[in-house]
């Protein structure tokens, strides 16, 4: 005889987030993915990129890139929250172009991440932006991307450094290569850009700080000489190594920083590469504290994140 209705019904419900995490709506089974849905039986986006005018060389209806495995599509657009020693405090999903803003103050920053939330995003987003120490926008990217471009053309890191122009928060990398003379040679030296490093003269990084009072980071590239640097007369080809993860920092002399940080007192760098840039803590050795904050996000030159499996190369 059936008894309904005495025990309780301990079944669970099916989950609606399941491919990618993404909520599948209920009656038409697509995926909601933010800005566009995704239709799993097909395989296929119902609609376009909102930034495909960006990317005239790929169909508007891809998805990141055609690579999923080292690029997302953000769900609009972010406001990124770093303190000025280069901590990342966290991201505000608004609908405003991507960029990465530096806070002294982390009461204040996560002020902001508090209340930038719901129908009050892109209200306290604009406010974050607006009060901001400075910030990496889409100039920065430009200088990172030629910055990159040198290094390519020369087979040599090239360096560079953040500064605030007059007038403005948006930090600007100045191409600072041409000063650093090249070697060829894989040994450390005193003054030289090489294939695996950047290393600055006291004297050098001194002079800087007293032309430029108000640099807030500094910049160097890695490509494909990189790797071959670190992998030399083990036959590795250059074709083998020039991939996404030379976007992140790769090796200890990269968060070691440079002299220049000892005088100018910054504790963020960024390292430029033809994928995109990454941003990220050398720590602070003017107070003793050698310990990086932050071990490095990588963004794509349009400011979009970069996810790789390990950032090592």
């Amino acid at each position: 005889m059936e008894m309904a209705g005495l025990l309780p019904d301990t079944t669970t419900p099916p989950s609606r987030y399941s491919y990618n995490n993404k909520e599948q709506e209920e009656g038409v089974g697509l995926y909601d993915y933010g800005m566009r849905r995704y239709d799993g039986v097909i395989g296929r986006f119902g609609g376009v990129d909102r930034f495909s005018e960006n990317y005239a060389f790929q169909s508007p209806f891809a998805y990141a890139a055609n690579n999923p495995i080292s690029f997302i599509d953000v769900n609009g657009d972010s406001t990124r929250i770093y303190t000025t020693e280069g901590e990342l405090m966290g991201t505000i999903n608004d609908s405003y172009p991507n960029e990465e803003h530096f806070f002294g103050s982390k009461d204040v920053a996560n002020f902001y991440l508090s209340v930038a939330t719901g129908e009050n995003t892109d209200f306290f987003a604009k406010m974050a932006r607006a009060s901001s120490n400075y910030f990496v926008g889409a100039n920065t990217r430009n200088d990172l991307r030629k910055l990159s471009s040198r290094g390519v053309s020369e087979g040599v890191e090239a360096y560079g450094i953040g500064v605030l122009l007059q007038g403005s928060r948006e930090i600007r990398i100045l191409d600072l290569s041409d000063q650093i003379p090249i070697s060829k040679s894989l040994q450390p030296c005193n003054h030289c850009r090489n294939p695996a490093r950047v290393s600055l003269a006291a004297g050098f990084a001194q002079s800087l700080v007293g032309e430029y009072s108000n640099i807030k980071m500094e910049a160097h590239t890695h490509g494909y000489y990189s790797v071959l640097a670190r992998m030399a007369g083990m036959g590795v080809s250059r074709s083998m190594h020039d991939n996404i993860r030379l976007v992140y920092p790769s090796y200890k002399d990269d968060y070691d920083g440079s002299t220049l940080e000892i005088y100018a007192k910054f504790g963020v760098s960024t390292i430029a590469t033809k994928h995109g840039y990454s941003i990220f803590s050398i720590g602070l050795p003017w107070t003793n504290d050698y310990q990086p904050l932050n071990f490095g996000q990588g963004y794509s030159y349009d400011g979009n994140l970069i996810e790789c499996i390990t950032n090592r190369v």
